[in-house]
């Protein structure tokens, strides 16, 4: 009978077996991969809005939205960011919001969001001030102070005079009581933001960038004597200030990216005189968007952030096929697969405590865990979603991984729980398996 295959075709069947092997669970991860979203909601900034060829309602390529969509791998964006968009009228949008309507599904279908918003309720307004002064709109500003700039004295008097009513306190720019009154109403609504995200998607991950001056240095002069008649960059920082303090709460919610810091620091020892924004004063161009350097500066800190401390950006991109757990010799099987994080196995809250017989409380408001064992030394570990400081017996401890939500359900390193309870705790890197075994 003849051969019908020789030494070095099964051998080559023999490799592509094994590769075949290999490969498996790679395309079971990549079906995991596949629901990874990303929506983006806030205001112009977020929709590239002063990018060269911007058009509404499209995807700018140079967008720091569409660049993030890059880096971190989403598998789809949905941008819902409005020109304009205030805080108001976001909270409004997320108040109104139903099932089946575009900004509800989209906000529960997203693993990452990110925000930019709070400008437009006070620089909008702000902006308004400056331009009804000169009788314009801000477009006009350009032409405006040009043609009084080459007035002779008489245009320059009445430029001298216009930008000195901006410097007035309450019916200038400075303390301007609607100025204050929008920077009160982001506080207001900034928090319900957040709340109405979370209350529709609570494992959603909410990344905010907080608000940049874009009038660094610009301090209008007298052209009579060159004397400071309206410091922009002054009065706008105190408001620019005031805003990016409502970011700052502590709260576990959402986390802030200073891009406030990171437009400051490249506008030292510039020779161009805005690198980042749209703003030019030798033409007297108002405009604060970021230009295509300025959404790279954002995208890439939004970016290496996300990477950096986003639960659900390393959940979609680990290999956790084939984790198992043994307790007393007996393999759990939880309804939620087992994850590795941080190099750290994380078990389901339910499925390990009930495996070594102690007792789970919930409470949903503060996001916290008590489980607690009812044995002669009546043990208590308290832990919080996101928060790697967590509370044996009343006292701290830092975990090497935090606990997190993922699809409802609460996943807790199982070393420490297991050690805590005063089992013993092996792994097995072969065969990817955490051994458990309680002391009697």
């Amino acid at each position: 009978m003849k051969k019908l295959f020789n030494s070095k075709a099964i051998s080559m069947i023999v490799v592509a077996l094994v590769l075949i092997n290999i490969m498996a669970p790679l395309k079971a991860e990549a079906a995991v991969k596949k629901d990874f979203k990303y929506l983006a909601l806030g205001d112009s900034i977020a929709t590239g809005y002063g990018l060269e060829g911007y058009v509404p309602g499209t995807e700018q390529k140079d967008s720091y939205t569409s660049l993030v969509k890059s880096e971190i791998g989403a598998t789809s964006m949905t941008n819902l960011a409005i020109d304009g968009m205030n805080s108001t009228q976001l909270l409004g949008a997320l108040d109104s919001a139903t099932k089946g309507s575009p900004i509800y599904e989209s906000v529960v279908s997203a693993k990452i969001v990110t925000l930019t918003i709070g400008s437009n309720d006070v620089l909008q307004p702000f902006l308004g001030i400056l331009a009804k002064e000169f009788g314009g709109e801000v477009k006009d500003l350009n032409t405006i102070i040009t043609n009084l700039m080459q007035g002779g004295e008489v245009g320059q008097l009445e430029l001298i005079s216009k930008f000195e009513n901006l410097n007035k306190e309450t019916t200038g720019l400075r303390n301007n009581p609607a100025l204050n009154q929008g920077v009160n109403n982001f506080a207001n609504n900034f928090p319900r933001i957040i709340e109405k995200i979370k209350t529709i998607s609570p494992n959603t991950e909410i990344y905010v960038t907080n608000i940049y001056n874009p009038y660094k240095d610009v301090d209008f002069k007298s052209p009579l004597d060159q004397t400071s008649i309206l410091d922009l960059d002054a009065i706008v920082e105190e408001y620019t200030e005031k805003l990016n303090n409502v970011f700052i709460n502590g709260s576990l919610n959402y986390s802030v990216i200073d891009i406030d810091d990171k437009f400051e620091k490249a506008y030292t020892g510039q020779t161009i005189k805005h690198p980042l924004v749209n703003v030019d004063m030798a033409k007297y161009n108002f405009d604060p968007h970021p230009n295509a350097m300025g959404h790279k500066l954002i995208a890439d800190n939004v970016t290496s952030y996300i990477k950096e401390n986003s639960t659900n950006y390393k959940l979609n991109m680990i290999d956790n096929t084939n984790l198992k757990i043994f307790v007393n010799g007996k393999q759990l099987n939880p309804d939620l697969p087992s994850k590795i994080v941080n190099d750290r196995a994380l078990v389901s809250i339910r499925a390990i405590s009930e495996a070594l017989d102690a007792k789970v409380e919930w409470n949903q408001k503060t996001q916290t865990v008590i489980i607690a064992k009812d044995n002669k030394d009546n043990k208590q570990i308290k832990l919080q979603i996101g928060n790697k400081k967590a509370y044996l017996d009343g006292k701290e401890v830092i975990l090497d991984s935090e606990p997190i939500l993922n699809r409802d359900t609460t996943l807790v390193p199982v070393r420490f729980i297991a050690e805590s309870f005063g089992a013993n705790v092996g792994w097995d890197n072969q065969t990817r398996t955490v051994i458990i075994q309680m002391n009697k």
